[in-house]
């Protein structure tokens, strides 16, 4: 589950407004983890927390991808904008996989854009 502070659908330069230095999403962190511990909480995007099983999270989903699909790792690359500590897209770095960090949809079309020729 996704909580998006101002909406899925709100425009990216007000979201970019509402939290740029993660400080109001790093506050409530401690908060959610103390109710929810069965979960795992991760900041994610520019105004989201991620609530996931624990376990079941990007590198999770990075692993099946290896295992369904026959991909190497070293073949791999991600696309994320929360490549930090604790972001919810930090799994490429702690997995050894090449990844690019975004600053928006807008960006990670172009880098996909790349790719695809």
């Amino acid at each position: 589950m996704s909580w998006s502070a101002l909406g899925q659908k709100c425009p990216s330069d007000l979201k970019a407004t509402w939290d740029p230095d993660k400080k109001k999403r790093l506050a409530m962190l401690p908060y959610l983890e103390e109710m929810l511990p069965e979960f795992e909480i991760h900041i994610g995007g520019m105004t989201t927390i991620d609530i996931t099983q624990k376990g079941i999270d990007k590198k999770y989903g990075i692993r099946k991808m290896h295992e369904y699909l026959g991909i190497a790792y070293e073949n791999m690359f991600f696309v994320g904008d929360a490549i930090f500590p604790g972001g919810n897209d930090y799994a490429p770095v702690e997995m050894g996989i090449s990844y690019q960090k975004t600053e928006g949809p807008d960006m990670t079309a172009r880098i996909i854009m790349q790719f695809l020729g």
